[in-house]
């Protein structure tokens, strides 16, 4: 293959390591011109997508290729959570009622998993969930919510990989019986009002009774734009939990959307056709033919 010819070139391999093996022996190959090789270059860790994005591979890899590091993940958290052209998902943006700076109301996005998906969707909401109303009242911070019986007080996966972000922002960790405990910023800055963002961990299943009057006042605060998503390896469990929900979601009248997270487009049937799942939507699918040619380069640039 005369890769003098190719503008851009896919990386593809089994592992992880194996991808990045193929990006240094594509650098050290001889090149013509100047003009740097755009290198797309899917990887399954999300811990290697960030370093990917945010450090030099080294070797004078940057000077002869352009790397863009993506992951499956970050796709489709993008896809739910950006607007962008040609985009074959249709989602309701956040904030599904726009907020202006005299708004009192503000974004609730509540994620039951904690996962690679889980990690994905809270990074995307954190660059893209920053709303003017805030400059006016400090108290209308965009709020995330994260559930599943999994999660420990002071060990979890995104603790420990953003520590930083979580010394400057306002979180609380909830028990299965609805004990909450808070924790402040260390590093007290403005009395937590750094970071337009707080979180709330609740480490309980999603049938359990305080998860679900917790979701009953969700949908009842008309304060809150609040968007669910259900993003468990099991499809059939996701879409069990996202039509068991308190009754409130299913009422004519209600907007708040719910993306579940499916293996296949196989596995969606006749619950689509209800009209009180209205707001349901799968997402996720290893099936679902996605456009690799527009985000490579357009959406998986690090922040």
């Amino acid at each position: 293959m005369n890769l003098n010819k190719s503008n851009v070139i896919l990386i593809n391999g089994e592992t992880d390591e194996q991808k990045v093996s193929a990006v240094r022996q594509l650098a050290a190959k001889p090149m013509k011109g100047k003009m740097r090789r755009h290198v797309c270059l899917q990887v399954s860790s999300q811990q290697l997508l960030r370093q990917l994005q945010t450090q030099d591979m080294g070797e004078g890899i940057a000077e002869r290729l352009e790397l863009h590091p993506y992951s499956f993940e970050e796709l489709w958290a993008q896809k739910l959570f950006v607007s962008l052209p040609r985009r074959r998902v249709v989602a309701s943006p956040l904030d599904w009622r726009p907020i202006c700076i005299d708004s009192n109301y503000r974004v609730h996005l509540v994620v039951f998993g904690m996962n690679a998906m889980t990690e994905a969707l809270v990074r995307q909401a954190c660059l893209v969930c920053h709303y003017p109303n805030y400059l006016r009242d400090a108290n209308l911070k965009t709020r995330i919510t994260i559930i599943d019986s999994s999660i420990k007080e002071d060990d979890n996966l995104l603790l420990r990989r953003y520590r930083t972000l979580f010394d400057y922002c306002n979180w609380s960790y909830v028990d299965k019986y609805g004990c909450e405990k808070s924790h402040k910023p260390e590093c007290g800055y403005l009395g937590g009002e750094f970071t337009d963002v707080e979180f709330r961990f609740v480490a309980a299943e999603s049938s359990n009774t305080v998860v679900r009057v917790m979701m009953a006042e969700f949908a009842r605060n008309a304060n809150e734009l609040v968007t669910i998503v259900y993003d468990g390896d099991d499809g059939e469990a996701n879409w069990d939990m996202a039509t068991g929900l308190p009754a409130e979601y299913y009422m004519e009248g209600c907007d708040i959307p719910i993306y579940v997270r499916m293996k296949s487009t196989m596995m969606l049937g006749s619950p689509t056709l209800m009209p009180q799942y209205r707001n349901i939507k799968p997402f996720g699918m290893d099936d679902c033919e996605y456009d690799l040619s527009l985000p490579l380069t357009q959406m998986a640039m690090g922040v």
